[in-house]
């Protein structure tokens, strides 16, 4: 006779329930820690050089290439990202809303 995990689940306490279900996951986060780790050593690096390639590239006309929607997106970006970006700066809304735009709707008419 074989039950279901969620049918077994449900038999035990909340509390093994979440212990259960963290050693189940703690390989994984090992894994990912050790990754997050060394991103995180070479992030802190590399930070600081965010504003000298900003003002380099603010020097550069690239009016042609952008939109007024891009221009308010610049400056948002600005300030979550100058003088340097924290490093879970991924995780903020504006930079998402900036990496899934989709094609159409009212900025293509622009």
């Amino acid at each position: 006779m074989f039950i279901k995990i969620q049918d077994f689940l449900k038999k035990i306490p909340r509390r093994i329930q979440f212990l259960i279900t963290q050693m189940a996951l703690l390989p994984s986060y090992f894994r990912l820690a050790k990754i997050k780790e060394n991103q995180k050593s070479k992030f802190e690096t590399l930070k600081n050089w965010c504003s000298q390639y900003y003002i380099y590239l603010s020097g550069q006309s690239v009016s042609d290439f952008t939109t007024s929607l891009w221009e308010n997106y610049k400056k948002k970006l600005e300030e979550i990202i100058l003088p340097s970006p924290r490093f879970s700066f991924l995780r903020d809304r504006v930079i998402r809303e900036t990496m899934f735009v989709m094609a159409g709707g009212k900025w293509i008419k622009e």
